[in-house]
């Protein structure tokens, strides 16, 4: 039985707001790389996490989409950041064999995250009736489901990589914890599981027409 609207919503803005609380205070010392880990994790645990609390309410669709676009802004940012400190340090880019798992999740989540994004704004163009975007909706939610996944695989991997156990076995195991919780009580996976089926699917992120 889920919780209502409103609380399940509440208890994403709560725990999104402190896993990036706590990402920006163990991992920030305010030098370049560190606004990699910062931005990426206001973008993806705060902004897209409490997006998804409002894709199904029509009033507050702009809300929606204005958080998506908040956050592809920030991880664009987040990005940059890394791309040019690997450039300098001469290390192996995303898209490369010898990239880790942790740049993989993040450089394809980011490029299927921008897709989704542009593919939104064709969705909402005049000439798109609304029975065709009826049609279309389950591809946009299963791209939401990937991206995000992909999202919260990254920002898990990176926070194993960068805060490792041996500094505070409580908070690496708090943080990860807190993130896959926030992944599945979304209902991302039940989502999955919900459109191969062809079925509406359970958890916050479910259609409720």
């Amino acid at each position: 039985m889920l919780l209502n609207r409103a609380a399940d919503a509440l208890v994403v803005h709560v725990v999104s707001a402190l896993l990036a609380a706590t990402m920006a205070y163990c991992v920030f010392d305010n030098s370049y790389f560190s606004y990699h880990p910062a931005l990426l994790t206001l973008a993806y645990v705060f902004c897209s996490a409490n997006a998804v609390t409002f894709m199904r309410s029509q009033r507050l669709h702009y809300v929606h989409m204005s958080l998506n676009a908040a956050a592809l802004v920030l991880s664009a940012g987040g990005l940059y950041v890394i791309h040019t400190l690997k450039n300098t340090n001469g290390k192996p880019h995303w898209w490369t064999m010898s990239a880790t798992w942790h740049a993989w999740y993040g450089g394809v989540g980011f490029w299927l995250f921008a897709a989704q994004a542009a593919y939104s704004l064709v969705r909402l163009a005049p000439w798109v009736d609304a029975r065709m975007r009826r049609r279309e909706a389950p591809l946009h939610r299963a791209f939401a489901v990937l991206t995000f996944s992909l999202a919260m695989l990254a920002v898990i991997t990176g926070w194993n990589k960068f805060y490792p156990y041996n500094e505070s076995p409580v908070a690496f195991y708090a943080y990860t914890i807190g993130c896959a919780a926030l992944w599945l009580f979304l209902g991302l996976p039940q989502r999955a599981a919900a459109l191969a089926s062809g079925s509406s699917g359970g958890g916050i992120a479910s259609a409720r027409r």
